[in-house]
């Protein structure tokens, strides 16, 4: 029975195919690539802190692959998946603020708040188990 929602687990709530999952990390890993080699090379205040958020987003975005892919494989690795994605989040987060060049904020505002919020916001909600306490 799940005691977070109250009701007991069915045979529709179990683990499906390891397949769509696997399609769907593929194509969050090639969004997230794809972003990347976009936003690597774009003229900036400070290309270096860019492509320190850039590799972070990377490192986010196969987090977050992973999370989908693990959603539909079975195994014990719950609590090591919780606690990789809740540090992605706040290395994704911490590094868009901190890297972001308060006083020339023009186009890096697209990469950094936009792409860093979207994916965090992707990571949070990621219905991957929380370990039981």
């Amino acid at each position: 029975m799940n005691s977070r929602l109250g009701h007991a687990t069915t045979d529709t709530t179990q683990r499906s195919s390891g397949v769509p999952a696997l399609f769907k990390g593929i194509f969050v890993t090639v969004a997230t690539l794809t972003l990347v080699v976009w936003g690597w090379g774009e003229p900036l205040p400070d290309p270096v802190s860019h492509r320190v958020f850039l590799i972070v987003l990377t490192l986010a975005g196969i987090t977050l692959a992973a999370c989908v892919f693990a959603r539909d494989v079975p195994g014990p690795y719950s609590y090591t998946l919780y606690g990789v994605r809740l540090l992605a989040i706040g290395m994704l987060v911490g590094t868009a603020v901190g890297t972001f060049p308060w006083s020339d904020a023009h186009d890096v505002f697209w990469y950094q708040l936009w792409w860093g919020g979207a994916l965090a916001t992707a990571l949070a909600l990621n219905p991957v188990p929380r370990p039981e306490d």
